[in-house]
């Protein structure tokens, strides 16, 4: 009878108990864990090391072989981050999601954040008993910087009008221009060839060192005082540009190709040629000549009033 009654008292005793861990996944989510010794026995995984802002990545625990309580946190600089799923039996917390694994491949989601600029560890935490002694995973979504580019509006806007720094010749590329006689208020055809890969393209019309003319405006061009900008994203790039109502020296088409930031330029420069017009003579010949023809000159009148004069004496002689 005594050991019934114990044996009642310790069934009892273990339905308060063994709820404990269920219900009390909240405060083992806001945990700081001590102990923690990294597991060979288990694994943690995620279909993406690359990290991206606002992406959903797929994280799968691995190795499970009984019932665990599973702890997920996904920080960078020390920080929680993103987000985690919101499933049914998952306890979300301030650092991250708990719940009871109870299969060997246990997976959920976690997004990350909208801005990203470092890299983020995801870690897993199997709790042991009351969760005092902890086996850990890791696994590290990496940042990788992006290339300063200039492509953006306020940043090409910029570069466009400062004069380009160790500027260097081009060997790779080349600016052509159609037609390459100057005529005023001309469309000609602005061609950069030999581009391979995106590159941020400065083009300048310059006359005595001043810009002239107007730059063709498309979707994608950044116009300043200077010229005008754009990414090229193929080998060939054409433009228009619209010389100036009034030329009177040749005008010199410059192509930047910006490299990283821009403080490192190459350069291939082509020339538009003027040429003045040559002074015609005919106009003052044929003036010349009519003016002859019609005004006598003076010697020749006088010739004819002595002629005149000549045959009156003549004429009076003989009669």
């Amino acid at each position: 009878m005594a050991l019934i009654g114990t044996a009642a008292l310790l069934f009892v005793l273990g339905l308060m108990i063994s709820p404990v861990y269920t219900q009390d996944l909240s405060t083992q989510c806001g945990d700081n864990y001590t102990n923690v010794i990294s597991s060979t026995n288990f694994g943690l995984t995620v279909s993406s090391q690359n990290l991206t802002a606002n992406t959903n990545y797929t994280v799968t625990v691995n190795g499970l072989n009984d019932t665990k309580t599973v702890i997920l946190r996904a920080q960078s600089n020390n920080s929680p981050v993103g987000t985690w799923q919101n499933a049914t039996g998952v306890t979300n917390c301030s650092l991250g999601i708990a719940f009871n694994a109870n299969s060997t491949t246990n997976t959920t989601n976690w997004t990350s954040p909208g801005s990203v600029n470092s890299s983020v560890t995801l870690s897993v935490y199997i709790l042991n008993g009351t969760g005092t002694n902890t086996n850990v995973a890791n696994v590290t979504i990496n940042y990788v910087a992006p290339t300063p580019s200039s492509n953006t509006t306020e940043n090409v806007t910029t570069l466009c009008n400062q004069n380009p720094i160790n500027a260097t010749t081009a060997g790779n590329f080349t600016v052509t221009v159609s037609p390459q006689n100057l005529v005023a208020n001309t469309s000609y055809k602005v061609t950069v060839n030999g581009l391979n890969d995106t590159k941020t393209v400065i083009l300048r019309a310059q006359l005595n060192n001043s810009s002239v003319g107007t730059w063709q405006n498309a979707t994608g061009v950044t116009t300043c005082d200077l010229g005008i900008a754009f990414s090229a994203n193929s080998t060939t790039n054409t433009t228009n540009w619209t010389s100036p109502g009034s030329v009177n020296s040749s005008v010199i088409l410059s192509v930047y190709i910006l490299n990283g930031t821009g403080t490192n330029t190459n350069v291939a420069s082509v020339t538009i040629i003027y040429v003045a017009p040559t002074p015609s003579s005919n106009t003052t010949a044929t003036t010349k000549s009519s003016s002859s023809l019609s005004t006598p000159p003076f010697s020749m009148c006088i010739a004819l009033m002595q002629t005149f004069a000549l045959l009156v004496i003549i004429k009076r002689l003989t009669t």
